[in-house]
């Protein structure tokens, strides 16, 4: 069972050509599943990406690395603790400069 799941920020999203979100993102967000990562936050909005934590983890690295390339800010993205129980923990941005948890 995976131990954390992952989600990236929607808005972000937009500003990636069509061909990556279509190969890389549309395939592990069937459900569509949508979350508020801060709701202090207007723009903190993000879809949870439904793979293992390795997908994940290469996914957002991936496109990390593309904006990097773009010169231009990085991909918000954000985990949580999966619960054993019927609660999970909350949302936590995963900062830009650290490496993936």
């Amino acid at each position: 069972m995976q131990e954390r799941e992952f989600a990236v920020n929607v808005a972000d999203l937009t500003r990636y050509d069509n061909i990556l979100i279509a190969c890389m993102v549309v395939p592990v967000t069937q459900r569509k599943i949508l979350v508020n990562a801060n709701p202090k936050a207007v723009d903190e909005g993000a879809v949870v990406l439904e793979c293992d934590e390795q997908q994940a983890k290469s996914i957002i690295a991936f496109l990390r690395d593309e904006d990097k390339r773009q010169k231009r800010y990085p991909l918000r993205a954000y985990w949580r603790k999966k619960a054993g129980g019927a609660r999970p923990g909350a949302w936590r941005r995963i900062p830009y400069n650290e490496k993936l948890p």
